[in-house]
């Protein structure tokens, strides 16, 4: 049984005859005939009626039920035609943290994926401690994280470094130049961002619980911000998106939190073309936005 004899025999049912159908395929009647008598000899019984002066086909009761299993049939050829496909074409494997995948990544992926059709993209999300674990046992391919751990079997390359900014919604009690201790606490909606945040948001706000919501997932930032009534500290590149989606201002800090650093996570040795290609679109990408510095 062959793709050939399998074609043969549902352009057949496609067409209603032996002529249209040869001539769709660009065979000969009789070369498409041997396809369809090769194919009935290999299963044992007959598909068609054939009688001299009708031009129209006829099915056999077994060739009606055998319609379903030539198009399943044919459907499994293709798939197993598209592994190999798959095979061929290189996958880059991304991971990020939340924040970088949920207000800077969506873009870049889109232009990835129009710039550079013949690859593949696999994506996941990922705190930074896990991320070196992909790296290091080459579940991905490039990663890019906060917070930075020791690995000899992981390169780690500052990728670009970023303002942390004030936004607060209109009741917010918020004033621009105002020093940390001025802000209200239990309006806060906090995320972990990076260690040295930590240790600056320790230094004014201690080691007691206050804020109004902790938080370890980005999107639920902007469903707390919605209220009007709180405040977050965020990197810049979330604050073009944030305006669009919620009510928030941004103002100046004064004696604000550190710069925060992304870094990119590879293997050691010659990158993926992939991989230079999507950080090079990534660079350009973060070069648009104010208040961001690129490596």
């Amino acid at each position: 049984m062959t793709k050939l004899e399998i074609e043969a025999f549902l352009m057949i049912i496609k067409t209603g005859s032996l002529s249209a159908a040869a001539q769709n395929l660009f065979v000969t009647q009789p070369a498409l005939t041997r396809r369809v008598q090769a194919l009935e000899e290999e299963i044992g019984y007959k598909l068609l009626n054939r009688r001299r002066g009708v031009r129209t086909i006829e099915l056999t009761a077994a060739g009606q039920a055998f319609v379903g299993v030539a198009r399943h049939w044919l459907a499994v050829w293709k798939e197993t035609r598209s592994l190999l496909n798959l095979k061929e074409r290189p996958v880059l494997r991304l991971t990020a943290i939340g924040s970088v995948n949920t207000y800077i990544l969506p873009q870049v992926l889109q232009q990835f994926i129009q710039f550079r059709p013949e690859n593949r993209l696999h994506f996941i999300d990922q705190h930074s401690e896990e991320a070196y674990r992909y790296v290091e046992q080459k579940l991905v391919d490039l990663a890019l994280i906060s917070d930075v751990t020791y690995n000899p079997r992981v390169e780690t390359v500052p990728l670009f470094k970023e303002k942390m900014v004030l936004v607060a919604g209109p009741a917010a009690g918020c004033q621009a130049g105002m020093p940390p201790s001025h802000l209200p606490p239990e309006k806060e909606i906090r995320l972990p961002w990076y260690p040295e945040y930590e240790l600056w948001h320790e230094y004014w706000f201690g080691n007691e619980p206050q804020e109004k919501a902790l938080l370890n997932f980005m999107p639920l930032l902007e469903h707390f911000l919605a209220g009007g009534d709180t405040w977050a500290l965020v990197p810049v590149s979330a604050v073009p998106c944030l305006k669009e989606r919620v009510k928030v201002q941004t103002y100046p800090l004064r004696e604000g939190p550190p710069d925060r650093v992304i870094y990119a996570l590879t293997n050691m040795g010659e990158k993926p073309t992939a991989v230079v290609s999507f950080l090079t679109l990534l660079k350009e990408h973060l070069q648009t936005i104010e208040g961001v510095e690129v490596f």
